[in-house]
């Protein structure tokens, strides 16, 4: 942007109008180095974090989850199929084991999610730095605007 101005401002016939535009570029100079310094920041202290998290944490975590939904399905399969054949032990044979599969996905999945525990004071962790690196950016544009405009 402030090349844009500076551009812009030679082709001004006006030499009042081309020194003030032609003033701007330095304070846009800056804003925008100060732009570039809070997305590299936000990518080192909450991008990064939370990219790490979704790569890692949170496929596992859908996986565990996906897998006790197919063992719940397979339960309710079953277990729909023993009330209608009381009597079949085949069928029964089927119901307990998957419902001892799904008790077992259950544990599985409960440990899974029991050990991201510190997903959410991460979480609040990234969020607070984004807000610091935000506020930070604000003040220090608002300093720059006062500073020269």
């Amino acid at each position: 942007m402030a090349d844009c101005f500076a551009a812009y401002a030679v082709k001004m016939p006006d030499a009042t109008a081309r020194d003030s535009i032609a003033s701007a570029k330095p304070g846009f100079e800056q804003i925008g180095r100060l732009y570039r310094q809070f997305a590299k920041d936000v990518q080192e202290n909450v991008t990064s974090k939370l990219s790490a998290f979704l790569q890692s944490d949170y496929k596992k975590m859908t996986e565990e989850v996906s897998k006790l939904n197919r063992a719940r399905t397979s339960y309710d399969n079953a277990a729909d199929l023993y009330r209608r054949k009381p009597n079949d032990a085949e069928a029964e044979q089927r119901k307990n084991t998957a419902e001892a599969a799904h008790e077992a996905q259950i544990t599985a999945t409960k440990e899974c999610l029991a050990a991201l525990e510190g997903f959410w004071d991460m979480m609040a962790e990234c969020i607070t730095k984004f807000d610091e690196i935000l506020f930070k950016l604000i003040g220090d544009e608002k300093e720059e605007i006062e500073l020269r405009f």
